[in-house]
């Protein structure tokens, strides 16, 4: 997605798909050293994105977009702390390379 402001339309244009985090990851329920692989088909996406000449295929850039529920009032540092943690680890992986 571009760094500036983006339309709802443009953002639809992009979507490629959402991760299920739930019971992945929870060391309540002894999932803490268990990773997942999520994988998506982007080649329709990447083909309108071509034929508009938005596609530029050396500089793929991914973003994630948290679904953050309303916190209950008083709850709102908590959840934004939630939320920064789960950021910090997140790995992603592309043909072999790994980013953090």
């Amino acid at each position: 997605m571009p760094e500036d402001e983006v339309s709802a339309e443009r953002e639809k244009e992009h979507y490629v798909g959402t991760i299920n985090f739930f019971g992945k990851g929870d060391a309540k329920h002894g999932h803490a050293d268990k990773t997942f692989t999520e994988t998506f088909d982007v080649t329709g996406i990447v083909g309108r994105l071509e034929r508009a000449g938005r596609w530029k295929a050396d500089s793929l850039s991914v973003t994630l977009r948290s679904l953050t529920p309303i916190p209950p009032k008083g709850q709102e540092d908590a959840l934004q702390k939630r939320t920064e943690e789960s950021s910090r680890r997140l790995r992603f992986v592309t043909n072999g390379s790994t980013y953090s």
